[in-house]
């Protein structure tokens, strides 16, 4: 993995990138499920406490009152109120720009490192 540079973002060294991940999550304040508009759940404002008036999001890195970028492990879905990335509501009306996020970042997080192997045969 190449270095990449970090910045400080609110009191949490994050990528330089990721800065730009939170910037738009701020943009889109509803989310469509099951064909019907919800307002999203910012941090601090979930049904289970995860400290947001000590600390940035452990996932995402926002802070509270912000919302999360899509994907993160802590997002409250604002339908069923479980977790936004495991839950069985259906997002598919979602606007395209959240779910391309969404699956971006859904795609990084699946990546899995090559072993020893795969980099000596040349796989990708």
């Amino acid at each position: 993995m190449k270095n990449e540079e970090l910045v400080n973002y609110h009191g949490t060294q994050v990528v330089s990138w990721w800065v730009e991940k939170i910037e738009a999550a701020q943009k889109y304040p509803k989310y469509a499920i099951n064909g019907t508009e919800f307002e999203r759940v910012r941090y601090g404002s979930e049904s289970v406490s995860y400290g947001a008036e000590e600390r940035s999001c452990h996932d995402c890195a926002v802070v509270a009152g912000s919302y999360h970028v899509p994907s993160c492990d802590v997002e409250e879905c604002p339908n069923c109120h479980e977790q936004a990335i495991s839950c069985g509501c259906d997002y598919s009306a979602e606007t395209s720009e959240i779910q391309a996020e969404r699956l971006h970042v859904k795609k990084f997080r699946e990546r899995k490192p090559l072993s020893f192997w795969d980099k000596l045969m040349g796989k990708k």
